[in-house]
């Protein structure tokens, strides 16, 4: 009789428990650790031919290590016979690059697709991608899930229908107008108008496109990493008179000193899923600002028994 089992990486296992019992699938024993030299060890230890795996791993922080703990749980899934290998990857770690903006860059982006690729991965569930281009990059089929549904849900509950949708940038508009559908609203959403150098990182603001006074605004974002551009633009929506700022994060990756500033900036409300697991020390700097809401339900779906 063939099976089907959930292989949790060491990223977020509480994620992959609780999409294991939204999925009704059993998370399957593994030996997970590493050698003195600092080389990973994996051994799968159920029965492996034949049957059916879903490794669950955000490519969070570390990354590089979490794609390789990922890339030797399929082959050795591959090595055992297992009928079919699904990539559940909900923060998919290095899809912010997936230009090469500067001469002598690489593709990291591709390069990763090809390591899951080469080691067996059959398909791939992931969230909120930061830019669809990199779908054609896949030989294998992708299923791209949103969190949009679910934050538009929420914001509809908590503060109404009539919040306005502002993008961040130029580029998060497509996202933000989805968002706004989502809240069954059809009319025009703001744009803060901003550039990034492409050698230092650093953000220029200019403005917002639109009246902001006495409104509710909510930023939709793939994701949010040092929180620097988020805070920058929170004092030019104040100044323009929002009531309140909540910001809507797909992947809260939080790296540095990201939820300490976050903590003391005047943002209302911070709004994520769990795709990539926060630890307790920024849950409790964020405690009165931070809202979770669970993805599980939206990725379930997906798995077959």
């Amino acid at each position: 009789m063939k099976h089907s089992f959930i292989i949790p990486g060491t990223s977020n296992k509480p994620l992959a428990e609780k999409i294991s019992k939204a999925a009704n699938i059993s998370v399957g024993k593994t030996l997970t650790g590493r050698f003195s030299n600092g080389e990973a060890q994996i051994r799968v230890e159920e029965e492996i031919y034949g049957n059916t795996f879903y490794i669950v791993q955000s490519l969070s922080m570390p990354v590089d290590e979490h794609i390789m703990e990922l890339c030797l749980i399929a082959d050795a899934l591959k090595r055992g016979g297992a009928e079919k290998i699904v990539a559940v990857v909900p923060w998919f770690g290095y899809g912010v690059q997936d230009k090469v903006f500067l001469p002598g860059e690489s593709l990291s982006s591709k390069v990763v697709i090809d390591f899951l690729q080469t080691v067996g991965i059959h398909s791939l569930i992931t969230v909120d991608l930061h830019s669809d281009n990199i779908i054609g990059f896949f030989e294998i089929p992708v299923v791209h899930i949103t969190a949009v549904p679910l934050f538009a849900e929420y914001i509809s509950k908590t503060y109404g229908k009539h919040t306005l949708v502002v993008s961040p940038d130029f580029g998060g508009a497509k996202r933000s107008r989805r968002f706004a559908k989502e809240m069954g609203q059809e009319g025009t959403i703001g744009i803060i108008d901003k550039e990034r150098s492409l050698t230092t990182g650093a953000v220029e603001l200019r403005g917002i496109n639109l009246d902001v006074k006495n409104k509710v605004v909510v930023i939709p974002d793939d994701f949010i990493s040092t929180g620097s551009t988020m805070i920058a633009v929170i004092p030019l929506l104040k100044k323009a008179g929002v009531k309140k700022v909540i910001a809507c994060i797909s992947h809260p990756l939080l790296v540095k000193d990201a939820a300490e500033k976050i903590a003391k900036s005047d943002l209302d409300e911070l709004v994520v899923t769990d795709t990539v697991l926060i630890d307790d020390k920024k849950r409790k700097l964020l405690s009165k600002k931070l809202h979770t809401l669970p993805i599980a339900s939206l990725i379930a779906p997906f798995m077959k028994v």
